[in-house]
């Protein structure tokens, strides 16, 4: 937790005061600022959205509808049908549901799919978070091996001068010529050439790894050294195979293959399934305004008219006279309207495909195809990861051969230097035969300094591949 708080700081402060990163601060901070992690992380929450849409989408449908109608001139009352030129507005409004309850398991298996694409995305992520960690590590160990070679070309330069000091008292004693004396000088100058060398390398070394960080090149950081004081060559305890049996059922570029392999199986399954016929349901509630409706009114006064009908009273015609009682009409409110209108309706929907072999023939062959190219990139990543685990092996070998053999030069060497110097400051022999026992010293040394990073990092590299 305050790891996490300690590199947010270091980022938001823009590493005004000097740094100094461990091994593990660096890995975190690369993963958290490398853009094609982030890049990665953005396609798993798209992936995560889209596997929710898809999820939803298989509730029903819902969705409300409002009309609104005017109309001017002639037209048809659709409460009378009489032929008016009255202006007429309208309005229908109502909610309709559709529910696809069976497709062939199409929405199932769309979204059985995209959960396999989301599980193989997130593989990616670790996939690039690993690729991230073997870049930081190696970038890590080459500043330590660069800074240990820049202490010791400062030491061999030190010691030069040490020497020159005694050689300079030595001429002065008439012990050995002025021309050994120049031979040292020119030693010396050697050594701060490859100090100045080793400068050179380290502030490389340290550029690559703050650009594995996304951190400016102008920022003051320090890296905390590892002790790899008295390395000690490891037995070879791994066998190769099982190393690669759990780096093939643990490792995420393993798993993201073998996952979309299954997304395509699931794609065919798709295909397959739509033979099915698909079953709708549908149901609509509904109801209508109209500013021609009108209702009768029945008034309080009655009239009396003459009717076309008569009846005979002692051999008299009389005509039948009506009452009635006096009718207006009124319109319809709006809200009664909406109240008297209601309709609601069920409907159910049944497609059966007749003829669609075509559509789902090709569609079926583009999908196997890519099945085919998934399988092929999921062997091409076995055998990648195969050759990978193999090279590491064989160069944790021979790092582990050439170290111990450095190891062994080294201290012959360096006997051989102690002498040099002692025969030197006594005058015994010449500083060509110093320079040269120096020189073959030197190289050793700096060899050594390499060779143990080198096995270092080679060991990292298998216990990489053992999931340690």
């Amino acid at each position: 937790m305050y790891k996490y708080i300690f590199l947010s700081l270091f980022v938001a402060t823009g590493l005004q005061a000097q740094t100094q990163l461990k091994l593990e601060d660096c890995i975190e901070l690369a993963i958290k600022n490398n853009f094609q992690i982030k890049q990665s992380e953005m396609q798993v929450e798209s992936g995560i959205n889209q596997y929710n849409q898809t999820k939803f989408s298989q509730l029903p449908a819902i969705a409300g509808f409002l009309n609104q109608g005017y109309n001017l001139g002639r037209t048809i009352d659709p409460y009378s049908n009489d032929v008016v030129t009255n202006q007429i507005g309208t309005n229908n409004m109502g909610v309709r549901a559709d529910w696809v309850v069976f497709n062939g398991f199409q929405n199932k298996k769309q979204l059985e799919q995209q959960m396999l694409q989301l599980k193989a995305t997130k593989y990616d992520v670790e996939t690039a978070k690993n690729t991230i960690k073997l870049n930081v590590i190696l970038a890590y160990m080459q500043i330590l091996s660069a800074n240990e070679l820049l202490e010791v070309a400062q030491n061999q330069a030190l010691a030069s001068k040490l020497q020159l000091g005694k050689v300079e008292k030595l001429v002065k004693l008439n012990v050995v010529s002025e021309s050994n004396l120049y031979d040292i000088k020119a030693q010396l100058a050697s050594d701060e050439f490859q100090i100045t060398n080793a400068k050179n390398n380290y502030r490389s070394a340290k550029l690559r790894l703050k650009q594995l960080l996304n951190i400016s090149s102008d920022k003051e950081i320090n890296f905390e050294g590892i002790s790899l004081e008295n390395i000690q060559i490891s037995p070879k305890l791994q066998i190769q195979s099982e190393v690669l049996d759990f780096a093939e059922n643990n490792f995420p570029e393993i798993k993201a293959g073998k996952t979309r392999l299954l997304t395509h199986q699931k794609g065919i399954e798709m295909i397959n399934n739509m033979k099915f016929p698909t079953i709708t349901l549908s149901g609509t509630w509904g109801t209508s305004y109209s500013s021609a409706a009108k209702k009768a009114v029945i008034g309080e006064n009655f009239s009396e008219s003459f009717t076309n009908q008569y009846i005979n009273i002692n051999n008299t015609q009389v005509p039948v006279m009506q009452i009635m009682p006096d009718i207006s009409t009124e319109k319809i409110g709006f809200g009664s309207q909406l109240g008297n209108n209601n309709n609601l309706s069920f409907g159910l929907n049944v497609r059966i495909p007749i003829f669609n072999t075509t559509q789902q023939k090709y569609r079926l062959g583009s999908v196997k195809i890519q099945q085919k190219i998934a399988q092929n990139e999921v062997t091409n990543i076995r055998l990648q990861l195969q050759q990978a685990i193999e090279q590491a092996f064989i160069d944790r070998d021979n790092a582990a051969e050439r170290y111990e053999s450095l190891q062994n030069q080294l201290m012959a060497l360096e006997k051989a230097f102690n002498v040099a110097e002692i025969k030197l400051s006594t005058g015994i022999i010449n500083p060509i035969d110093y320079t040269i026992s120096k020189t073959n010293f030197d190289k050793a040394k700096a060899n050594a300094i390499q060779a143990k990073y080198e096995y270092f990092f080679r060991v990292k590299i298998v216990d990489f591949y053992q999931g340690k």
